[in-house]
């Protein structure tokens, strides 16, 4: 998150400097970003970034913070609304991915976060989501089996991924998560 001298900068200057952010990771992943570039295009010294932030990745995050969904959070959020039912929790999460994944306002941002993912850049997003989201309390969730949260996870990941990667539009993303779902379900024995 932005250090407190970012909030006593005028709107006009805090607007300014979050559409430049927005604008940079849009139009490329984390790794071609440079400070350099974004303090050029604010016209500021290099140096006066780090009076608005503690480092590139502090910026990035705050971005995607304010402009996108944690999906990870949703999902919780629909297991537990559907009784921790991981079927219909599934069923319901593909919805909420098509609605965010391909908005027009972030459709690029999840797009570069995506293809521009790495373990690194994954452990920092963690330490900044718990230094500063708040995470309400699931209650049960310590009952439900960790691995089997991982292992959707992966699957969902690599379907985001290949959904960018390969450039599908809607309707195909939704066919193969719903595909991908039947396999989680149903199993794979007897697919089509």
């Amino acid at each position: 998150m932005p250090k407190e001298t970012f909030y006593n900068i005028d709107n006009e200057k805090q607007e300014r400097i979050k559409k430049v952010l927005k604008e940079e990771f849009e139009k490329k992943t984390f790794d071609q970003v440079s400070i350099k570039s974004i303090a050029e295009k604010l016209n500021i010294p290099r140096g006066s970034f780090y009076q608005y932030f503690e480092s590139l990745e502090d910026a990035y995050f705050t971005v995607l913070a304010r402009e996108t969904s944690d999906i990870h959070y949703e999902f919780m959020k629909l297991l537990k609304k559907n009784s921790f039912d991981f079927t219909k929790a599934l069923l319901e999460y593909g919805n909420f991915l098509s609605d965010n994944l391909f908005k027009k306002e972030t459709y690029n941002l999840y797009k570069n976060w995506y293809l521009g993912f790495s373990e690194n850049l994954e452990k920092k997003f963690r330490e900044f989501k718990d230094k500063y989201k708040d995470y309400k309390d699931f209650g049960q969730m310590e009952d439900i089996d960790r691995d089997l949260i991982l292992f959707v996870k992966a699957v969902v990941h690599n379907i985001i991924y290949r959904n960018f990667y390969e450039q599908w539009d809607r309707n195909k993303f939704v066919k193969v998560y719903m595909k991908n779902v039947e396999w989680i379900t149903k199993g794979i024995e007897g697919r089509d």
